[in-house]
Parts: C-alpha cells; sequence; structure tokens
C-alpha cells in the first residue's frame, strides 16, 4: 500500500496519493489544478493513476492523470 498526503499551498486543502505498487494502480483524492507533482510521485512509486475529487470543480481536477511509460 502506497499512501502520501500532499498540501495544497495556499488553499488549506489536503490531497491523497493512495496506491498498490503491486497492482501498479492508484488514485489521487482530491487533487489540485497542477497534476505535476502526483504525476512525479507515481512516476516514481505506482505507475497508473486516476483523479477523484470530492467537491464541485472550481477548483478541482475532473479527469485521469496518466503518467507517462
Amino acid at each position: 500500500m502506497y499512501f502520501k498526503q500532499i498540501i495544497v499551498e495556499g488553499m488549506g486543502c489536503l490531497s491523497y496519493l493512495i496506491g498498490c505498487p503491486q497492482a501498479k494502480i492508484a488514485c489521487v483524492v482530491d487533487p489540485k489544478r497542477d497534476v505535476q507533482d502526483y504525476i512525479n510521485l507515481a512516476r516514481d512509486n505506482v505507475p497508473s493513476t486516476s483523479a477523484l475529487p470530492n467537491r464541485p470543480p472550481t477548483g478541482s481536477v475532473w479527469s485521469s492523470i496518466r503518467t507517462p511509460s
């Protein structure tokens, strides 16, 4: 199990990268707009990642994030 809490500077929010390195799958919960941090973390730890928003799309990313192979 992989779990990483990410502080979203300036918004007072937290997001999370949760996944299974063996299954090579993960998701980002409540992502910020700039997804590069998640891409970097996933590339190093869990190669396939999806985004799961938990609030309206005013400050969220509502799409899948695929890490380059």
